[in-house]
């Protein structure tokens, strides 16, 4: 529920933001902007740290034996509140530098955001069945005392038939679905009844007789 209402106001800022920005020309200088940029990639990079808590042995980590303890008692679902400001700080900070926007404005991560909810949807039924089977498979011909070499011939296979499927699923089923979703909609919606406007009296011919 923090990150819903957190999402709202991040969406406020962003609208006044931009408005702001399209009606003054800014006079910041090169050095404001570097500092800034700066700034906002150090909060970019502690937002990465914290979405990347350890699922085991959170409290024997490195840094995190410190910043556990410092979770709220009143917090029911301990293990996510620094992974909840992390994403915070991630939006954040992409939101308000540039360069950091380049990340995710270049061609292949708006393919993969495209495909987004179709890799959600078959990442999960590939891994468990190609992939599980793959390293069994490479383990029997390579050695399982070449784990690592077996382990990235397995994702490496899966990561590409995951971005197949995902994009065949995108084509197939997602795309007609949401065509289909608003054809539906324009069918089943009450359409607004057309207003007739009634001529001005001194357009009207009888009265000009």
């Amino acid at each position: 529920m923090t990150l819903f209402y957190a999402g709202f106001l991040m969406a406020e800022l962003d609208i006044r933001r931009s408005a702001a920005k399209a009606s003054y020309k800014s006079d910041s200088s090169n050095t404001s902007k570097c500092f800034w940029s700066i700034i906002y990639i150090i909060i970019f990079m502690a937002g990465v740290f914290l979405c990347g808590q350890p699922e085991r042995n959170v409290e024997n980590t490195y840094l995190w034996s410190t910043i556990i303890p410092l979770v709220p008692n009143y917090i029911i679902d301990r293990w996510r509140y620094w992974t909840s400001w992390g994403a915070l700080l991630i939006v954040y900070s992409t939101s308000n530098d540039e360069l950091l926007q380049c990340l995710f404005t270049n061609r292949v991560s708006q393919y993969l955001g495209k495909i987004s909810f179709s890799l959600y949807l078959v990442h999960g039924f590939i891994i468990h069945t190609m992939g599980y089977s793959l390293l069994e498979i490479s383990w029997s011909l390579i050695g399982e005392e070449k784990k690592e070499t077996c382990f990235i011939f397995m994702a490496t296979c899966v990561i590409v038939t995951t971005v197949w499927w995902a994009d065949v699923f995108m084509r197939l089923v997602d795309i007609p679905s949401v065509k289909f979703a608003k054809w539906l909609e324009g069918k089943c919606a009450a359409k607004k009844p057309m207003e007739i406007k009634e001529e001005p009296a001194w357009r009207d011919a009888s009265t000009l007789v």
